[in-house]
């Protein structure tokens, strides 16, 4: 059995008041702090440990399954719904292998928004309460449809207070107007750049001249927009991974610190790829590798880079740590780690 890790604190009676991460607790003595402490727990404790799910047998059963669900729940305060992911357009002019979506060809008729949605998403803004809002547009390849994302600026710079646009694009076709929208300061770039030439061409672009337009127009953004402007995220293939080193050298080339390691999703076209047996295991073990090599970089170098959902499970970790009168028992079990 695996107990996930408790917090504990003396109570003015003498006893002793447990919780876990997922707000379960539960009153005991020392005399099973001591055993829990020791690795020493009873077949009667660890009954009582399971009943209460604060225990679990193995991943992925129904007691592993209920904590990860009350500790998601813990981490999503309901708050005003102030970030909009919008889908102007599936049509896109890349072919990638690994499209999580229902891509449309870029010349394709009828994956664009009609004018009726377009209403509709503009009413649904402006029902929306608070004074501000985030707005990621996505596809497709959202630029193809410049006047549709221009149309939900306006109105929302005119209705919220504060806002603020993320066009997730492949930078592969930008002219005047695309380039005019993006020099905003209220509107980021995020992009994807899956490590050096060799493996970005491979994964996305499948050709040397498509490539070379990417990197040009990456390229020029850099140098065209200050740092914090722009994002970009690897997706990773585990049965092909990319050098790593080679991948944080040009993520650092291109004035890009924060890098999203993500695997591949297999939804939409990427369903087609075989990755073997195994896959998350191996995708942890990935990952460990990465973020072992990121900092040994980091000291290294002495210049910062990070893995962003890394640095945000830290943040929760130590939002949620313990106060100043508090103590811990560690165990080798730890919270589940949730995907976004």
């Amino acid at each position: 059995m695996n107990v996930w890790p408790l917090k504990f604190r003396e109570m003015s009676d003498g006893s002793v008041l447990f919780c876990d991460d997922a707000g379960g607790f539960f009153k005991s003595t020392d005399g099973f702090l001591d055993r829990y402490a020791a690795d020493g727990l009873t077949t009667v404790d660890e009954t009582f440990l399971r009943d209460g799910n604060h225990g679990f047998d193995r991943e992925f059963d129904l007691r592993w399954t209920s904590f990860a669900y009350r500790w998601a729940r813990r981490q999503a305060r309901p708050t005003r719904m102030n970030y909009v992911i919008l889908v102007p357009t599936l049509r896109c002019n890349l072919a990638c292998g690994y499209c999580q979506v229902s891509r449309a060809a870029e010349k394709a008729r009828g994956y664009d928004w009609s004018d009726e949605t377009l209403s509709r998403t503009i009413s649904f803004l402006d029902r929306l309460e608070g004074s501000d809002i985030k707005i990621e547009f996505q596809g497709g390849e959202p630029l193809l449809r410049v006047d549709l994302l221009q149309t939900v600026r306006d109105f929302c710079r005119g209705k919220f207070s504060r806002s603020q646009f993320v066009v997730c694009t492949n930078l592969q076709a930008l002219d005047e107007r695309a380039w005019t929208f993006l020099d905003a300061d209220d509107t980021f770039i995020s992009t994807s750049l899956d490590g050096d030439r060799t493996t970005h061409e491979r994964q996305r672009t499948h050709g040397s001249a498509v490539t070379d337009v990417f990197f040009r127009n990456l390229e020029t953004a850099a140098s065209r927009y200050p740092e914090g402007k722009i994002s970009a995220l690897p997706t990773v293939d585990v049965a092909n991974p990319p050098d790593f080193d080679a991948l944080l050298d040009n993520y650092e080339r291109f004035g890009i610190r924060s890098v999203y390691l993500r695997p591949i999703n297999h939804q939409g076209f990427a369903r087609k790829i075989q990755q073997g047996d195994n896959v998350l295991a191996r995708w942890n073990r990935l990952h460990a590798e990465f973020i072992d090599r990121l900092i040994a970089r980091n000291h290294r170098t002495g210049r910062f880079m990070e893995e962003y959902y890394f640095s945000q499970c830290l943040k929760v970790r130590s939002a949620s740590g313990p106060t100043a009168t508090s103590t811990f028992a560690t165990r080798t079990s730890s919270p589940p780690t949730m995907s976004s």
